[in-house]
């Protein structure tokens, strides 16, 4: 258990989703991964994973739940409107949006309601990022 297998599961889970979507030719980032932006600006987004507080939620159970917040930066050209970075965002709300997952080794983890909020141009991109908060409940031992 733990943030390796968080970040495994939680990946997975989206670019199996992303990738059986209607959005499969807009290339996904991941943290530390090499990366080339397309060609002729076209669109792409970046998908990243932050941790946060940890309390227990249940001392008899020995349950920890873990916070963090899911963060889809979404860039389309610029000039060119926001429908189409909405219809992206459309897209990873549809994908995360109150979910729940497990696995064995990170645990389960329930997905809030995604918020989505124009962070403007960053050349030459329009930018538009979309956050999930979650928690991970862990069973220790």
């Amino acid at each position: 258990m733990g943030f390796a297998a968080e970040r495994k599961l939680i990946e997975s889970t989206f670019d199996n989703d992303w990738l059986n979507g209607a959005y499969v030719h807009v290339p996904v980032r991941y943290e530390n991964i090499e990366f080339i932006p397309p060609a002729n600006n076209e669109p792409w987004v970046d998908f990243s994973i932050g941790s946060s507080d940890a309390d227990a939620a249940s001392l008899s159970a020995r349950i920890v739940r873990h916070e963090g917040e899911v963060t889809v930066d979404i860039y389309v050209p610029q000039g060119e409107g926001t429908n189409e970075a909405r219809e992206l965002a459309d897209e990873v709300s549809r994908i995360l949006r109150n979910r729940q997952i497990s696995s064995v080794e990170a645990g389960y983890i329930t997905f809030g309601e995604p918020d989505v909020a124009p962070m403007g141009a960053e050349e030459p991109y329009y930018k538009l990022q979309v956050t999930v908060d979650y928690e991970r409940d862990e069973h220790t031992s």
